[in-house]
């Protein structure tokens, strides 16, 4: 992790123009498998909103059981596209860290609903200065905690720009959104990439899964 280091230490340049570029080439290098695991993680999404109506907060806590891998599963098949060797069980493999994404979610949503309470900044700042902490886990093997640690200090290097990146992916998926489910198969996938080019520039991704 020599890139980081040498990032933390001196700073970095955040590069929109290229991580718009790199999103899309892996998106769109394997467009229809990326589309239909968006149509399994969607379905699953809706399964958890209709057990909230059987079961009192199921889906928040089923959100917080399965959420967490689904989404790393995105950045895994992210990094097997980008080496031509993606299936769509690879997507699958988010479970493989499921502890240690399970408690970054629960500890993250703890400290950012206490930052609500903190007249709200403290909570902005934390939910985008844990983006990179998924990546940390999956391709550094990190634990939670230090996960969680790592993509702070790296993301508030910078974090204004990492704001403004928050703000344009969440345009984008409310872009898809416009479009109902069909729109969001294609804006929730490359959102995603987008955070996966951000982080492969600025951290690395030297770890072989």
């Amino acid at each position: 992790m020599s890139k980081f280091q040498d990032n933390l230490d001196n700073g970095y340049y955040f590069n929109f123009g290229q991580y718009f570029e790199r999103a899309w080439q892996i998106f769109t290098s394997n467009i229809g498998l990326f589309v239909t695991y968006s149509v399994v993680y969607i379905a699953i999404t809706g399964i958890n909103f209709f057990i909230s109506y059987r079961i009192p907060y199921g889906f928040h806590v089923l959100n917080l059981v399965v959420t967490p891998p689904l989404i790393a599963g995105f950045h895994i098949g992210f990094y097997y596209a980008n080496h031509n060797k993606l299936s769509f069980d690879k997507f699958f493999k988010g479970f493989n860290f499921f502890m240690p994404l399970f408690l970054f979610s629960i500890v993250s949503s703890i400290f950012i609903i206490l930052g609500f309470f903190a007249f709200i900044i403290p909570a902005i700042y934390l939910s985008v200065a844990y983006l990179f902490t998924t990546f940390f886990i999956v391709f550094h093997e990190k634990d939670f905690w230090e996960a969680m640690e790592l993509s702070r200090k790296i993301i508030t290097k910078n974090w204004f720009a990492f704001l403004g990146f928050g703000i344009i992916m969440g345009l984008i998926s409310l872009a898809g959104a416009m479009f109902m489910i069909v729109g969001a198969l294609f804006t929730l996938p490359f959102s995603y990439a987008l955070i996966y080019a951000a982080f492969e520039d600025i951290v690395g991704i030297d770890e072989e899964l």
